[in-house]
């Protein structure tokens, strides 16, 4: 695994020996003192950010490890996922197993929600919810609440108030869901999505798919804005809420794209590394951007600074596809509502 690290603006280069497959994710420890890499090759890494070294490697699963879960307020633990179906708490600094909980079957991902102090586990068909990991006694099977698809769940997110849940499945399909049980379930069709996210009001979602688009949804209505971006989206964790009313999307060909969240129109984008990107992850002050590829290749920066721009050539491109597809929504709708004069 290559390590290249930038601290802010500047740029330094240290060769480690790390995880000897694809990267899977990546997290900022609580206190963002260690960055933390899982891989397919069953270990989880950690780094130290500042010296930019190996801090030490955690083992203890059996299969490749899909998600990493840091908890706001605890930045001695680290929670992960993975294929052996473990659900497991490491302590970062001593590298000890605290606890863990297995599951029928493989897990995808964790994620936790600090207004409802509520952790969301997602697995093949099903989805759990537990306030800590000792109400998970037999693995949920005495759980609070828990949702069950027809498909693998490859994301899971909560908005920040913690009041709803968002999940994808392997078929495309997007379903929220209320978790005060004033709203049913609503299922958004989509093709192919590879992330989701809420949007910070909560009114809102945003999905990438592979054909290379994001999607921001209106939760209770049927209104849909999408924004062509003509790139690939490769794994589930690679759109991030930025300030200043910005998203980051990472792309197969290593690229970090950057969209405004409000309009979807393209802000900038950066050739970040030669392979692809699967795994971003922003610090606790959304001041720094963590990068992964699946070679194995780590990098942050700064993310307070406008970050990449846009070349004339790209931004003339650009105009000119979003000129064609507006001519071809008018026409859309000039068919569909213009009446056509008798013949006589």
């Amino acid at each position: 695994m290559t390590l290249n690290l930038f601290a802010q603006e500047k740029v330094s280069l240290i060769v480690q020996s790390g995880h000897s497959g694809p990267v899977t994710d990546v997290v900022f420890s609580a206190d963002d003192r260690f960055i933390i890499t899982s891989g397919e090759d069953k270990r989880i890494v950690i780094w130290d950010r500042i010296t930019q070294k190996q801090f030490g490697v955690l083992k203890g699963h059996t299969g490749p490890v899909n998600d990493l879960c840091i908890v706001p307020d605890d930045p001695e633990h680290v929670y992960s996922v993975s294929d052996d179906g473990l659900f497991i708490k490491w302590h970062i600094l001593s590298g000890k197993l605290v606890d863990r909980k297995l599951a029928a079957s493989a897990l995808a991902s964790v994620e936790y929600c600090p207004a409802s102090k509520t952790f969301a586990i997602a697995g093949n068909g099903f989805s759990l919810l537990a306030e800590s990991m000792d109400s998970l006694v037999g693995y949920g099977l005495n759980k609070p609440q828990s949702f069950y698809t027809d498909g693998a769940i490859e994301d899971i997110a909560f908005d920040k108030f913690g009041s709803n849940v968002i999940f994808t499945d392997g078929k495309g399909r997007v379903t929220n869901v209320d978790l005060t049980g004033e709203e049913d379930a609503e299922i958004i069709s989509t093709k192919s999505v590879s992330a989701v996210q809420y949007a910070p009001t909560g009114k809102h979602i945003y999905a990438t798919n592979y054909s290379g688009g994001i999607i921001k949804h209106r939760l209770g209505t049927y209104s849909v804005k999408r924004s062509p971006l003509w790139t690939r989206f490769v794994r589930k964790n690679d759109l991030l809420l930025l300030p200043k009313n910005r998203m980051a999307v990472g792309n197969a060909n290593g690229d970090l794209l950057f969209v405004s969240s409000r309009s979807l129109w393209p802000k900038g984008k950066i050739k970040a590394h030669d392979h692809e990107l699967v795994a971003l992850c922003l610090n606790s002050d959304s001041s720094l951007i963590a990068s992964a590829t699946v070679s194995g290749e780590l990098k942050t920066r700064s993310c307070l600074k406008p970050i990449g721009v846009l070349s004339g050539g790209s931004m003339i491109l650009h105009l000119m596809r979003m000129a064609v597809t507006l001519q071809l929504a008018i026409t859309k709708v000039w068919l569909k509502y213009s009446i056509w004069p008798a013949s006589t």
